[in-house]
Order: C-alpha cells, then structure tokens, then sequence
C-alpha cells in the first residue's frame, strides 16, 4: 500500500490533488496534467460520476492513470440521491477491490447528523466494522467531518479524537468560519489538534475566509494540500492550483518554519 510520511524532506507536505469530474475521460485527463505538474496523489468523488463511468472497466482505468500515486476515494451524499449509505460504504469497498488505497468515511454514515457527526450506538458500530473491512482489504480509511460552521477547540477535539479512537488512519476536520476574525483562532484550533491526536490530521477552513488556510494551514500541523489540477466547469476553485501549491512548498523549509514539531505521521 502507498505511503506518505512527513518530517524527511524538506518538501513533505503531501500535495494531493482533488478531483470531481464527471466522466472518465476527464478524470484521466486532469490526472495526467496533475501528474505532470508534481501531484504526490490523488482524492476522487466518485460521487458525481455519471451512471455510465461507474463500471469497473472506467474505474480501473481511472485509478491506473495514477501510476504509482496513491489514491483515496469518497463518496459523499448529495449527487446521488438514490445510494443508501450502505450502498456507499459497498461501493467504497469494490473501490479498493479495483486499485484504490484509501476510502473516505462520513462521521455520520449510516445516522445523517447535524453537523455531519454521529453519536449513535448503533451507527457507530456500524462504521467501526466498515473500518475493520477496509483494513482486511489492506486499504486506509479517513474519517471526515464538515461542519457547516466554526466549532470551538474543545468541540473539534471531541470529534477528531472520537475520530481516531473509531479507527480513523487519518482525521478530517473541515470547518466554516462566519468572518475572518475567527481565523487565527482556527489555526490554532489546527495546531492544538494536531498535537493531540496520533494519527494524520487534515483540517481545512472551507469557504472564502479559509482560502488563505490552504496553504499555511500545513505549519500548523495539517498533514496534506488539497488542491485543484485544473479550474473548470466542476472545480472548487477554492483549492489552490497544484502548480502554486508545488511553487510555495519547493521553496519553504519547514524545519525552519513549521510551528509544530512533527512525529514523522505517515498519511494514506
């Protein structure tokens, strides 16, 4: 299975890119920009695949368009409204039988929850033998959570640790702020969280006030960059292009400016 690890190069933020194409041709093709622009991987919502691209034939080729990339795949609520979560937690499974190395799991799968989080006994149980099943299959799993809104530092650890004690390899935070005035409050929500947890920690501020956070988020101890491989009809134009992540990242030591010290996670 493909491995990041931080805290041995100089470079070693993971630049991943993100991509939510909906047919094949284009998924391959942004892969093959991206590659060629330094991507270290790839995450795919499946999700807005159309009917048609959902095969194993396009999926395959899709994934070994990667090359030796890893690739983690999502497939979030919403595009698909007919998929039950266990529909999507099938179909995340068959993803890792066809070449992916990690999968994304919703907080809240199987208990849509306010604030995409669940506490929910039986949900939970669920999530954690959906978890052991990836594990079986040899892939990784993140565990995600998007908010909606700001949280305080104490609400966003109860979930991030929530996250790891579930089994999470990597915890996703993913949080919205009302005004730039609660961002540096946010990074330090980053760096505290990161400290405590003992796996991978992704935290990104989403929406206009956290664009500034794709990037500099990472010194505070977030373990990858989501970025775009091109800017078209279906890119989050938020994220960074993998061309100016790879720009910032090549020409900053982050022995030098880090304001966490790393514990050499490995991530997907």
């Amino acid at each position: 299975m493909s491995r990041f690890v931080l805290g041995k190069t100089k470079r070693h933020i993971p630049l991943v890119v993100s991509i939510g194409n909906k047919n094949e041709f284009d998924n391959v093709r942004t892969i093959r920009n991206a590659l060629y622009d330094g991507a270290d991987g790839f995450l795919i919502h499946t999700e807005y695949l159309e009917e048609q691209y959902r095969s194993d034939e396009c999926l395959k080729r899709i994934f070994e368009a990667t090359e030796d990339r890893p690739i983690l795949v999502l497939a979030y609520r919403g595009p698909r409204k007919d998929e039950t979560d266990d529909d999507r937690a099938e179909f995340l499974l068959h993803c890792l039988d066809l070449g992916a190395d990690s999968v994304d799991l919703i907080s809240d799968l199987y208990d849509p929850s306010p604030d995409q989080y669940t506490k929910n006994p039986e949900a939970i149980k669920k999530q954690e033998e959906f978890i052991k099943k990836v594990h079986d299959k040899g892939g990784t799993v993140m565990i995600s959570t998007h908010t909606g809104r700001m949280l305080t530092l104490e609400e966003t650890l109860e979930i991030a640790l929530e996250h790891q004690r579930r089994g999470a390899d990597i915890v996703k935070m993913v949080l919205m702020p009302d005004d730039y005035g609660m961002v540096p409050e946010a990074l330090r929500i980053c760096q505290e969280v990161s400290k405590a947890l003992s796996v991978p920690y992704l935290f990104i501020l989403g929406k206009k006030y956290g664009r500034a956070t794709r990037l500099t988020a990472p010194l505070f101890g977030s373990c990858m960059v989501l970025c775009a491989g091109d800017y078209h009809y279906c890119t989050n134009t938020d994220k960074p292009h993998i061309r100016a992540a790879k720009a910032v990242f090549d020409n900053m030591d982050l022995e030098i400016f880090k304001a966490i010290e790393y514990n050499e996670k490995g991530i997907l």
